[in-house]
Protein backbone atom coordinates (compact mmCIF):
# COMPACT_ATOMS: atom_id res chain seq x y z
CA UNK A 1 0.00 0.00 0.00
CA UNK A 2 2.50 2.30 0.71
CA UNK A 3 4.17 1.31 -2.64
CA UNK A 4 0.94 2.50 -4.20
CA UNK A 5 0.41 5.50 -1.98
CA UNK A 6 4.12 6.96 -3.13
CA UNK A 7 3.51 5.75 -6.99
CA UNK A 8 0.15 7.71 -6.92
CA UNK A 9 2.09 11.10 -4.79
CA UNK A 10 4.81 10.60 -7.76
CA UNK A 11 2.35 10.50 -10.60
CA UNK A 12 0.89 13.97 -9.25
CA UNK A 13 4.06 15.71 -9.04
CA UNK A 14 4.96 14.37 -12.69
CA UNK A 15 1.80 15.65 -13.93
CA UNK A 16 2.19 19.20 -12.02
CA UNK A 17 5.49 19.17 -13.48
CA UNK A 18 4.35 18.45 -16.89
CA UNK A 19 1.29 20.96 -16.90
CA UNK A 20 3.93 23.53 -15.80
CA UNK A 21 6.53 22.89 -18.41
CA UNK A 22 3.36 22.74 -21.18
CA UNK A 23 2.39 26.45 -19.80
CA UNK A 24 5.70 27.81 -20.54
CA UNK A 25 6.36 26.26 -23.70
CA UNK A 26 3.31 28.02 -25.17
CA UNK A 27 2.82 31.34 -25.68
CA UNK A 28 1.27 33.99 -23.68
CA UNK A 29 -1.76 35.00 -25.64
CA UNK A 30 -2.54 38.81 -25.84
CA UNK A 31 -6.15 40.32 -26.60
CA UNK A 32 -4.64 43.57 -28.14
CA UNK A 33 -6.66 46.77 -29.76
CA UNK A 34 -6.27 46.48 -33.53
CA UNK A 35 -4.70 50.10 -33.98
CA UNK A 36 -2.08 49.69 -31.10
CA UNK A 37 -0.63 46.21 -32.56
CA UNK A 38 2.48 48.26 -34.26
CA UNK A 39 3.06 49.99 -30.67
CA UNK A 40 4.29 46.37 -29.37
CA UNK A 41 5.82 45.09 -32.04
CA UNK A 42 9.63 45.74 -30.81
CA UNK A 43 8.17 45.48 -27.37
CA UNK A 44 7.43 41.68 -27.64
CA UNK A 45 10.94 40.99 -30.25
CA UNK A 46 12.93 42.57 -27.22
CA UNK A 47 10.89 40.47 -24.32
CA UNK A 48 10.88 37.30 -26.37
CA UNK A 49 14.36 37.40 -26.97
CA UNK A 50 15.61 38.24 -23.64
CA UNK A 51 13.20 35.48 -21.79
CA UNK A 52 12.42 32.92 -24.00
CA UNK A 53 8.86 33.29 -23.93
CA UNK A 54 6.84 33.53 -26.90
CA UNK A 55 4.04 36.26 -27.60
CA UNK A 56 0.92 35.52 -29.46
CA UNK A 57 -1.11 38.77 -30.36
CA UNK A 58 -4.84 38.35 -31.00
CA UNK A 59 -5.74 41.92 -32.98
CA UNK A 60 -9.52 43.05 -32.73
CA UNK A 61 -12.33 45.87 -31.50
CA UNK A 62 -12.01 46.36 -28.06
CA UNK A 63 -15.57 45.31 -27.40
CA UNK A 64 -15.17 42.09 -29.54
CA UNK A 65 -12.07 41.12 -27.72
CA UNK A 66 -13.87 41.62 -23.95
CA UNK A 67 -16.69 39.49 -25.30
CA UNK A 68 -14.45 36.64 -26.34
CA UNK A 69 -12.52 37.27 -22.84
CA UNK A 70 -15.72 37.13 -20.92
CA UNK A 71 -16.79 33.58 -22.96
CA UNK A 72 -13.86 31.94 -21.79
CA UNK A 73 -11.66 32.43 -24.46
CA UNK A 74 -7.58 31.39 -23.42
CA UNK A 75 -5.99 34.80 -23.18
CA UNK A 76 -3.18 35.55 -20.39
CA UNK A 77 -3.61 39.58 -21.28
CA UNK A 78 -5.97 42.25 -22.59
CA UNK A 79 -4.42 45.20 -23.92
CA UNK A 80 -7.05 47.42 -24.92
CA UNK A 81 -7.29 51.24 -26.23
CA UNK A 82 -10.00 52.29 -23.85
CA UNK A 83 -10.11 52.01 -19.79
CA UNK A 84 -13.16 51.35 -19.21
CA UNK A 85 -13.43 47.87 -20.94
CA UNK A 86 -10.93 46.60 -18.53
CA UNK A 87 -12.35 48.47 -15.51
CA UNK A 88 -15.55 46.34 -16.29
CA UNK A 89 -13.34 43.16 -16.69
CA UNK A 90 -11.94 43.71 -13.27
CA UNK A 91 -15.52 44.32 -12.05
CA UNK A 92 -16.56 41.03 -13.18
CA UNK A 93 -13.88 38.88 -11.84
CA UNK A 94 -12.00 38.52 -15.85
CA UNK A 95 -9.15 40.24 -15.26
CA UNK A 96 -7.24 40.53 -12.12
CA UNK A 97 -7.61 43.11 -9.38
CA UNK A 98 -4.55 45.28 -9.53
CA UNK A 99 -2.91 44.18 -12.89
CA UNK A 100 -4.40 47.67 -14.13
CA UNK A 101 -2.64 50.38 -16.22
CA UNK A 102 -2.64 52.74 -18.85
CA UNK A 103 -0.31 51.59 -21.12
CA UNK A 104 -0.30 53.43 -24.87
CA UNK A 105 -2.38 56.32 -25.96
CA UNK A 106 -3.68 57.31 -29.47
CA UNK A 107 -3.42 59.61 -31.12
CA UNK A 108 -6.31 59.78 -33.55
CA UNK A 109 -5.36 60.34 -37.21
CA UNK A 110 -7.16 61.00 -40.75
CA UNK A 111 -5.58 59.27 -43.66
CA UNK A 112 -5.40 59.33 -47.07
CA UNK A 113 -3.90 60.59 -50.39
CA UNK A 114 -4.85 63.57 -50.43
CA UNK A 115 -4.69 64.53 -46.75
CA UNK A 116 -2.84 67.77 -45.60
CA UNK A 117 -0.99 66.86 -42.48
CA UNK A 118 -0.68 70.27 -41.43
CA UNK A 119 -4.47 70.89 -41.33
CA UNK A 120 -7.20 68.47 -42.93
CA UNK A 121 -10.15 70.18 -40.73
CA UNK A 122 -11.47 72.08 -43.94
CA UNK A 123 -11.45 69.12 -46.19
CA UNK A 124 -13.50 67.45 -43.66
CA UNK A 125 -16.12 70.66 -43.16
CA UNK A 126 -16.09 71.04 -46.95
CA UNK A 127 -17.20 67.49 -47.80
CA UNK A 128 -14.10 67.06 -50.10
CA UNK A 129 -14.05 63.20 -49.72
CA UNK A 130 -16.25 60.53 -51.28
CA UNK A 131 -16.05 57.62 -48.88
CA UNK A 132 -14.84 57.98 -44.95
CA UNK A 133 -13.88 54.51 -43.28
CA UNK A 134 -14.07 54.86 -39.22
CA UNK A 135 -13.83 51.51 -36.95
CA UNK A 136 -17.67 50.60 -35.93
CA UNK A 137 -18.22 53.00 -32.62
CA UNK A 138 -20.01 50.19 -31.12
CA UNK A 139 -17.36 48.02 -29.93
CA UNK A 140 -14.06 50.25 -31.04
CA UNK A 141 -13.10 53.45 -29.08
CA UNK A 142 -11.39 54.79 -31.92
CA UNK A 143 -14.66 54.64 -33.48
CA UNK A 144 -16.23 56.69 -31.04
CA UNK A 145 -13.65 59.29 -30.94
CA UNK A 146 -13.92 59.47 -34.85
CA UNK A 147 -17.86 59.95 -35.17
CA UNK A 148 -17.00 62.51 -32.19
CA UNK A 149 -14.27 64.78 -34.37
CA UNK A 150 -16.47 64.56 -37.46
CA UNK A 151 -19.39 65.79 -35.20
CA UNK A 152 -17.54 68.89 -33.54
CA UNK A 153 -16.27 69.53 -37.00
CA UNK A 154 -19.73 69.80 -38.11
CA UNK A 155 -19.25 66.88 -40.72
CA UNK A 156 -21.05 63.73 -39.32
CA UNK A 157 -25.02 64.57 -40.35
CA UNK A 158 -24.32 66.22 -43.58
CA UNK A 159 -22.33 63.79 -44.55
CA UNK A 160 -23.19 60.31 -42.60
CA UNK A 161 -24.67 58.90 -45.83
CA UNK A 162 -20.40 58.53 -46.43
CA UNK A 163 -19.10 56.44 -43.57
CA UNK A 164 -18.13 53.46 -44.18
CA UNK A 165 -18.41 51.33 -40.65
CA UNK A 166 -15.36 48.63 -40.43
CA UNK A 167 -15.09 45.88 -38.02
CA UNK A 168 -11.53 47.72 -36.29
CA UNK A 169 -9.04 50.43 -36.96
CA UNK A 170 -7.01 48.00 -38.83
CA UNK A 171 -9.59 47.53 -41.20
CA UNK A 172 -10.40 51.28 -41.79
CA UNK A 173 -6.95 51.59 -42.84
CA UNK A 174 -7.00 48.88 -45.15
CA UNK A 175 -10.21 49.87 -46.74
CA UNK A 176 -8.38 53.53 -47.67
CA UNK A 177 -5.16 51.22 -49.20
CA UNK A 178 -6.92 49.29 -51.39
CA UNK A 179 -8.86 52.36 -52.56
CA UNK A 180 -12.22 51.78 -51.74
CA UNK A 181 -12.57 54.46 -49.82
CA UNK A 182 -10.23 57.50 -49.84
CA UNK A 183 -10.28 58.57 -45.88
CA UNK A 184 -9.87 56.57 -43.18
CA UNK A 185 -9.33 57.23 -39.37
CA UNK A 186 -6.77 55.06 -37.93
CA UNK A 187 -4.31 55.28 -35.18
CA UNK A 188 -1.71 57.53 -35.60
CA UNK A 189 0.91 54.99 -34.88
CA UNK A 190 -0.58 52.59 -37.79
CA UNK A 191 0.99 54.74 -40.64
CA UNK A 192 3.78 56.49 -38.62
CA UNK A 193 6.28 54.70 -40.33
CA UNK A 194 5.22 55.76 -43.53
CA UNK A 195 6.67 59.39 -43.56
CA UNK A 196 4.32 59.79 -46.86
CA UNK A 197 2.90 62.93 -45.50
CA UNK A 198 -0.92 62.17 -45.89
CA UNK A 199 -1.74 61.93 -42.08
CA UNK A 200 -3.30 64.26 -40.36
CA UNK A 201 -3.24 64.02 -36.29
CA UNK A 202 -6.68 64.91 -35.02
CA UNK A 203 -6.51 67.73 -32.32
CA UNK A 204 -6.99 66.07 -28.68
CA UNK A 205 -9.87 68.62 -28.05
CA UNK A 206 -12.28 67.34 -30.50
CA UNK A 207 -12.78 63.40 -29.17
CA UNK A 208 -12.22 61.97 -25.95
CA UNK A 209 -9.07 60.40 -25.16
CA UNK A 210 -8.05 57.76 -26.57
CA UNK A 211 -6.27 55.96 -23.48
CA UNK A 212 -5.10 51.80 -23.58
CA UNK A 213 -5.71 50.05 -20.28
CA UNK A 214 -4.37 46.75 -20.11
CA UNK A 215 -5.04 43.60 -17.37
CA UNK A 216 -3.95 39.89 -16.79
CA UNK A 217 -6.51 38.23 -17.40
CA UNK A 218 -8.04 35.66 -14.45
CA UNK A 219 -8.71 32.25 -15.59
CA UNK A 220 -7.46 28.92 -14.54
CA UNK A 221 -4.15 27.19 -16.34
CA UNK A 222 -2.82 31.37 -17.01
CA UNK A 223 0.15 31.69 -18.45
CA UNK A 224 3.05 32.05 -16.11
CA UNK A 225 4.64 34.60 -17.13
CA UNK A 226 1.66 36.97 -17.94
CA UNK A 227 2.16 39.50 -15.51
CA UNK A 228 6.20 39.34 -16.31
CA UNK A 229 5.39 40.76 -19.87
CA UNK A 230 2.40 42.95 -18.46
CA UNK A 231 5.00 44.35 -16.31
CA UNK A 232 7.31 45.12 -19.05
CA UNK A 233 5.25 46.44 -21.11
CA UNK A 234 5.05 49.42 -18.37
CA UNK A 235 8.83 49.45 -18.11
CA UNK A 236 10.37 52.85 -19.15
CA UNK A 237 12.18 50.55 -21.70
CA UNK A 238 9.17 49.21 -23.12
CA UNK A 239 7.49 53.23 -22.83
CA UNK A 240 10.19 54.23 -25.04
CA UNK A 241 9.92 51.83 -27.44
CA UNK A 242 6.07 52.16 -27.69
CA UNK A 243 6.73 56.21 -28.55
CA UNK A 244 9.37 55.96 -31.09
CA UNK A 245 6.58 53.63 -33.12
CA UNK A 246 4.35 56.54 -32.75
CA UNK A 247 1.68 56.35 -30.15
CA UNK A 248 2.00 58.68 -26.77
CA UNK A 249 3.13 56.78 -23.36
CA UNK A 250 0.88 55.58 -20.87
CA UNK A 251 -0.01 57.44 -17.80
CA UNK A 252 0.24 54.26 -15.30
Amino acid sequence: MKILASLCILAALLCGCSKQAASEVAPIRVAVAAGFVPALQAVSAVFEARNGAKIEFVAGATGKLAQRIRAGEPFDLILSDDHATVVYLTREKHVIAGSAGCWARGPLALYGPRVDAKDAAPMLKAGEFQKIAIADPDVCPFGIAARETLDDLGALKPFEERLVKAEDVAQTLALVDAKTTDLAVVCYGQVAARKDGHAWIVPEHLHAELAGDLGVVQREGAHPRAREFRDFVLSKEAQELIEKAGYLRGTH
